[in-house]
């Protein structure tokens, strides 16, 4: 017997690509199953779709679709950032034979921002307690294969979510080391932008800059390695350069949040998630984090009041999506009645 009420989500990255089927619900969606996929091993989304649907859900009725993916969606559609992939809701509806109005396209950190009213506090670490304001507005940031950032403004005692593409804005540096650091990305890349900071590419970046032209004590390919391999090597405290980049980064991270509470007056709280910072824990409970995120005169008495949290579970995006994708279901099941 087919299931009732199963709602399709995806979390459509640059690096993986999360895909989930769940059982609708008002609340919090109950994952039935989920598969991860490498994004560079498909051509397209369509063909891990197919993939997805033969192997878990074929003959299922699927109510609604809600796919966060990762770039800016105009029209229903989306150029991915950081791989060369078109999604479009129109085929994502006749891949999954799903009717237009019940497949929607988000962004994927916007998705992330509707998970979190659903987030348990066992899925969190806290940085800094503060002072919650109830009424206040939260935001998120979320360092991983690129950089997103989400606003939640609070209306009518709900949480609006409003994503945009800080990665791509113009990075400020605030300390000598960071002005060569800038100096240097410019004269590669002809403009400094964050997501040459806080990404896994950003660590890279970090992590040649560091060594300069010297060899690293424990990572042979000093050219490209990969953020794992630094955060790895630098939580062991195993080579002083990685330490010093995966510091870079961190105080970065600590600036760019304080910056983000600063812009949306995020009173209820700032959400740090993504892929890396659930792996660096023991480091942004230092004081690098927490002195760039409130060194920001004259407003460092509002920034300690602020809460601050990591959230662990890196599939958050395909939990908000899974939320979208109920919503839209509910909905529509009241519309066709």
């Amino acid at each position: 017997m087919a299931l009732a009420n199963i709602i399709l989500a995806g979390d459509i990255g640059g690096t993986k690509t999360l895909l989930g089927l769940f059982k609708r619900n008002s609340h919090r969606p109950q994952s039935q199953v989920i598969t991860r996929y490498s994004t560079r091993e498909y051509a397209n989304l369509g063909e891990i779709l197919r993939e997805f649907i033969c192997k878990h859900a074929d003959g299922t009725n699927i109510d609604a679709v809600a796919l966060g993916v990762a770039g800016p969606v105009r029209s229903a559609t989306c150029e991915l950032t950081n791989v060369p992939w078109r999604v479009e809701s129109k085929i994502v509806s006749d891949v999954l034979n799903v009717q237009l109005p019940h497949v929607q396209l988000i962004n994927d950190v916007e998705a992330m921002a509707h998970a979190i009213p659903f987030v348990g506090c066992d899925e969190i670490t806290t940085l800094q307690k503060g002072k919650p304001d109830p009424e206040g507005n939260a935001a998120l940031i979320a360092p991983g294969t690129g950089l997103g950032e989400s606003v939640l403004i609070r209306t009518n005692n709900q949480f609006v979510s409003i994503a945009g593409e800080p990665g791509h804005t113009d990075y400020a540096p605030r300390t000598p080391q960071e002005i060569l650091f800038l100096q240097t990305i410019i004269s590669k890349f002809g403009r400094a932008s964050y997501e040459h900071v806080l990404s896994g590419r950003g660590l890279t970046l970090l992590h040649s800059f560091t060594h300069d032209t010297k060899p690293c004590d424990v990572i042979k390919d000093t050219n490209l390695p990969e953020a794992s391999e630094i955060t790895a090597v630098a939580m062991q405290d195993g080579c002083s350069r990685c330490s010093s980049a995966l510091e870079m980064f961190i105080s970065a991270l600590g600036s760019e949040s304080g910056n983000l509470a600063l812009r949306s007056v995020a009173t209820a709280g700032i959400y740090i998630a993504g892929g890396i910072a659930p792996k660096i824990l023991k480091k942004l409970r230092t004081d690098t984090f927490l002195d760039a995120f409130r060194a920001k005169t004259p407003m460092e008495n509002i920034l300690s009041d602020i809460p601050i949290h990591v959230v662990l579970p890196e599939n958050l995006a395909l939990l908000g999506a899974a939320v979208v994708a109920s919503r839209l279901s509910i909905e529509q099941s009241g519309l066709s009645k």
